[in-house]
């Protein structure tokens, strides 16, 4: 499901190229680029997409300012004439949010507001309605399009696209009762939609903008269990982690130094996004500690992150594990990305506390770098640092 997914984005972001080019070795099928006649665009009736994008071996040379305008009038004419040819309404709408005037923006929004009151089918057509909407519609315009597309949603549940930009212009424009009922819907969907990845990026980035922290640490929990079933999806792992490092930072002190972490405030946010996980997980303790250990001999992830250096990205996570006496050890590991099997060579990695240096380079087929430092007390900190050729990062922690 997920890769017809992506196939579909694909094929739907090719009706974005090539409408700033001519073709100089095309022929008929380039009515866009090369303003051909009349009979031209009524091929497109059928709603078949000009085959420009799919082309290969051939040249384009830019198209002028005074062209492009003129290609939108054209368009806009004839779609007007022919309502059905969806397939340049949708590319119309991309040439006009990416060269048209506001003039000509603002005439696209009032005449693709019109067309999908009577065309509620069609997905393509109201998915970039919005994002030009959401550019540069006026507020009055955007909010017609939030209640008129929270309605749309409503009998089309299983569209991906649109609920996807909805959420993004929800985000821009929306009230704080807009934001709290998508946050509400959009996780409830998301439960009967487990392979989405597109609507779920959206709405990690909405809860971590306006959710409230019950909203956050309920996000976080879902994700945790959706990115174990999904490990090499990137952009829901960015999002994640953002919003993992909004909680924490959220219960540090504005006077503490802004390159510090606080690890066992940051503990202590995971212990509370831990309990709501454990009610969405099978409430046997095998469950439970698949995600956090109780136990004083398994160790528990608190804080991970992507670094990238000279262009390589390694994975830097922080582990810890209770001891006596309310002491803790902590485990740094650094490790490939899920695109690669090996450490870059020459990697290094540095930790700095205030009795000893510990230093290690991955060298060659090198797939983890990894130091134990056991038994910090509480308010203790210690340094790390990775390092790639001239490149480093440098983050201070505190136990």
């Amino acid at each position: 499901m997920q890769a017809l997914q992506v196939a579909q984005r694909l094929q739907r972001d090719k009706l974005s190229l090539g409408t700033d080019y001519v073709n100089v070795e095309g022929g008929d099928d380039n009515w866009l680029q090369t303003r051909g006649e009349e009979e031209d665009l009524l091929n497109e009736t059928n709603n078949e997409l000009p085959q420009m994008a799919s082309q290969e071996n051939v040249s384009y040379t830019p198209l002028t300012p005074q062209q492009q305008q003129e290609a939108i009038e054209r368009v806009a004419s004839w779609v007007q004439n022919h309502p059905d040819a969806m397939a340049v309404r949708t590319q119309y709408l991309t040439l006009v949010d990416s060269q048209g005037t506001l003039e000509q923006q603002q005439e696209a929004i009032r005449q693709t507001a019109s067309w999908l009151a009577s065309h509620l089918e069609t997905a393509t057509v109201r998915e970039k309605y919005l994002i030009l909407i959401g550019k540069v519609g006026t507020s009055q315009q955007q909010q017609e399009a939030l209640a008129q597309t929270n309605d749309w949603l409503k009998s089309h549940p299983q569209d991906v696209y649109v609920r996807e930009q909805y959420l993004v212009l929800v985000g821009k424009v929306g009230t704080r009762q807009q934001h709290q009922e998508a946050i509400a819907e959009t996780a409830i969907w998301l439960e009967s939609h487990p392979e989405d990845r597109y609507v779920r990026e959206q709405y990690l980035a909405l809860v971590g903008k306006v959710g409230t922290r019950e909203q956050q640490q309920w996000a976080v929990a879902q994700t945790t269990i959706w990115l174990r079933s999904h490990p090499q999806d990137q952009y829901v792992r960015e999002q994640y982690l953002t919003l993992v490092h909004k909680l924490a930072s959220a219960t540090t002190s504005q006077s503490e130094p802004t390159r510090r972490v606080n690890l066992r405030q940051l503990q202590q946010v995971l212990g509370s996004i831990g309990d709501a996980v454990d009610t969405l997980l099978d409430t046997t303790l095998e469950a439970r500690l698949a995600f956090r250990s109780t136990s004083a001999d398994r160790w528990q992830d608190i804080h991970s992150q992507e670094i990238t250096l000279d262009g390589q990205t390694v994975l830097l996570t922080i582990e810890s594990r209770p001891e006596e006496e309310e002491k803790i050890s902590i485990r740094v590991q650094l490790e490939p990305t899920s695109d690669e099997i090996y450490l870059p060579e020459d990697l290094k990695l540095i930790l700095i506390t205030l009795s000893e240096v510990y230093e290690d380079q991955a060298g060659s087929d090198r797939e983890l770098i990894e130091a134990v430092i056991p038994e910090f007390e509480p308010g203790e900190s210690f340094t790390i640092q990775v390092a790639l050729g001239d490149a480093s990062f440098t983050q201070d922690f505190e136990v």
